[in-house]
């Protein structure tokens, strides 16, 4: 048997603290807590192995709260780097979630057959997890950031217009641009991008809108 002597064992020791080391400096007391809302027009398509493909129109909304737990240092707000001249000016931002969703799609397109694939709503229910970049913003009271979110989400749906329900799995993930306006307030431009494993056929959701955040 070899033996590692106490000298090795406090080396390994300290390599393993280095990410610790680096990242405590980020860390800071309290977190920024946040509710948040957003829409968008949206388009689907929806395929079927040996099947024409269809393109859909409609909308995505979400409502959601969310955690950053990693934040800037130096900052006395979670989310906006300091303005001390000593603070550099961006830091990266780590946060967790939960949101609720809903989607609206109309009938798809006319397929070469003459049919169409179904119009449907949803509501999900969505954890996350994210990354981003926060920076100082025009004012001192704001910050900007950009960030991906992503996560999995369990749907409810219906096919609109019938009693007709089903359930399905589906990933997502959303980059956004959000700006502070003043302490509390910020909006956001939001591109949501989401796979959706449906009974009916598989169906992947694009949109672009905008979104409305109270920090507290």
């Amino acid at each position: 048997m070899r033996l590692v002597s106490g000298k090795t064992v406090r080396m390994h020791g300290k390599i393993l603290l280095l990410p610790l080391m680096f990242l405590f400096p980020l860390m800071n007391a309290g977190a920024e807590l946040s509710l948040g809302a957003f829409i968008a027009p949206a388009r689907a398509v929806t395929w079927v192995e040996g099947l024409d493909s269809g393109s859909h129109e409609g909308f995505a909304s979400s409502i959601d709260g969310r955690w950053i737990f990693l934040r800037p240092a130096g900052s006395d707000q979670p989310s906006v780097p300091a303005h001390d001249g000593k603070t550099p000016k961006a830091g990266i931002i780590l946060f967790t979630g939960f949101s609720l969703q809903y989607i609206d799609m109309q009938a798809s397109s006319w397929l070469s057959d003459g049919s169409r694939y179904r119009a449907w709503n949803a509501l999900a229910l969505a954890p996350y997890i994210g990354v981003g970049v926060a920076f100082r913003g025009f004012w001192p009271e704001a910050g900007q950031r950009l960030a991906l979110s992503a996560g999995p989400s369990a749907s409810f749906s219906n096919y609109s217009g019938t009693s007709l329900y089903s359930a399905y799995w589906s990933g997502w993930l959303r980059p956004e641009w959000e700006l502070g306006i003043g302490r509390h307030l910020h909006f956001s431009l939001e591109l949501p991008i989401e796979y959706c494993a449906r009974a009916d056929g598989t169906s992947v959701l694009a949109g672009i809108g905008l979104g409305v955040r109270y920090v507290f």
